[in-house]
């Protein structure tokens, strides 16, 4: 449960305090994030979007990975996650920008691949119908969009974590605000 974009003054207010510390837990999302660049296999075509880009994890894994897009874009609603990915190792072509994910500032069918990690989580159903509504407008026919969203497993021996994860928001409101497991089901 790794939070990245928020959505609305309170919530980019809410990362902007998180974000010096948020950098710590990354090498628990560095394997999916792997997988999710491989699965997407970019290509030096692509034009790539990364949505909730936060501190920059997708965007440093995909830089290691030797990939090299034609065009990269990161955004994200928090002034101070943006900051902490401008001081990463990131080509110097690659641009980020501030911005709400529910309303992307780019014309329609601009982007062949997006990347949304940990994302959808930390927002409302509306805000996550809204985002993906966005996403689909800016991506190409055919584009591809690639999403890596937690999900607590319900084995006998998680149900443990899932509770925590359940609490959390309530017991640290000022650090885990907005994250919320997701029903697979739903």
């Amino acid at each position: 449960m790794t939070p990245h974009v928020a959505t609305g003054s309170s919530s980019s207010e809410l990362w902007d305090r998180v974000a010096r510390l948020y950098d710590l837990q990354r090498w628990l999302e560095k394997p999916a994030l792997r997988v999710a660049i491989a699965l997407a296999d970019p290509r030096t075509d692509d034009r790539v979007l990364d949505v909730g880009t936060g501190t920059g994890a997708l965007l440093r894994e995909l830089a290691a990975s030797g990939a090299r897009p034609g065009r990269v874009v990161g955004i994200d609603a928090s002034t101070r996650m943006l900051e902490r990915t401008r001081s990463a190792e990131l080509p110097g072509e690659w641009r980020l920008e501030q911005a709400d994910a529910r309303k992307l500032p780019f014309g329609d069918e601009s982007f062949s691949l997006v990347f949304a990690s940990y994302l959808l989580n930390v927002l409302s159903d509306e805000d996550s119908t809204t985002v993906l509504r966005e996403v689909h407008r800016v991506l190409v026919p055919g584009g591809r969009l690639v999403v890596i969203t937690p999900v607590a497993p319900s084995s006998r021996l998680a149900r443990p974590y899932r509770r925590l994860a359940e609490l959390l928001p309530q017991l640290l409101p000022w650090f885990c605000a907005g994250i919320r497991l997701l029903d697979p089901n739903h």
